[in-house]
C-alpha cells in the first residue's frame, strides 16, 4: 500500500486502519440507526392523524361496507393484552400464536397489523379477546383500566382507531 510521498506502508497497516475505522464509527452508526428508528415512528404517527381522520368518518357513515383503517404501528415490541381482554391460549387462533411467536415489526409508516389480528370488517363486531390482540400488537392498551366492562374497553379502542 503506497501513501504520501511514495512511501509504501507495511502490509499489517490496512487492517489495522480498517479496524480502527470500524471501531471510531460503531457509535456514529448506532445513533444513526436510532434517529432511522425515530424518523419511523414520527412518519407513523404523522401518517395515522390521516387515518385517524379518516376513521373518524366512517364512525357517521351509513353501511358498514368500508373497512376500518388499521393505524401504523408507533410503539416497538408487542405489549401485554390489557385487563379484561385477555384469552385462554389453548383457544387462540394457530395465525395468531403464530404472528406473536416471531419478532414485533418496527414502528413505521404502512406498519399495521395483519388481518389475522386487526380484522378490519366493521360489520363483525370485535370480540373482548380480539380488542386484546390488537392492544398487544399496538404495545397500547388503549387506556383500559382494571373494571372496565366490555362496552368501556371496546369504546376505549375506538378512541384508538379516531385519535381520540
Amino acid at each position: 500500500m503506497e501513501f504520501g510521498g511514495g512511501h509504501i506502508a507495511p502490509a499489517w497497516f490496512a487492517p489495522a486502519m480498517n479496524t480502527a475505522l470500524n471501531t471510531a464509527l460503531a457509535p456514529l452508526n448506532e445513533r444513526m440507526e436510532r434517529v432511522e428508528q425515530k424518523l419511523g415512528v414520527v412518519a407513523a404517527a404523522v401518517s395515522n392523524r390521516k387515518l385517524e381522520f379518516q376513521n373518524r368518518n366512517l364512525l357517521g357513515s351509513p353501511g358498514l361496507d368500508r373497512p376500518w383503517l388499521p393505524l401504523n404501528k408507533e410503539r416497538r415490541h408487542f405489549g401485554l393484552a390489557p385487563p379484561g381482554t385477555q384469552g385462554n391460549n389453548n383457544e387462540t387462533p394457530q395465525a395468531v400464536l403464530e404472528v406473536f411467536a416471531g419478532p414485533a415489526p418496527e414502528p413505521g409508516e404502512d406498519v399495521v397489523p395483519p388481518p389475522e389480528i386487526f380484522p378490519t370488517d366493521r360489520s363483525v363486531s370485535l370480540t373482548q379477546v380480539q380488542i386484546g390482540y390488537i392492544s398487544r400488537w399496538y404495545n397500547n392498551d388503549f387506556g383500559v383500566r382494571v373494571g372496565d366492562n366490555a362496552e368501556a374497553r371496546t369504546k376505549k379502542f375506538h378512541d384508538f382507531l379516531y385519535g381520540q
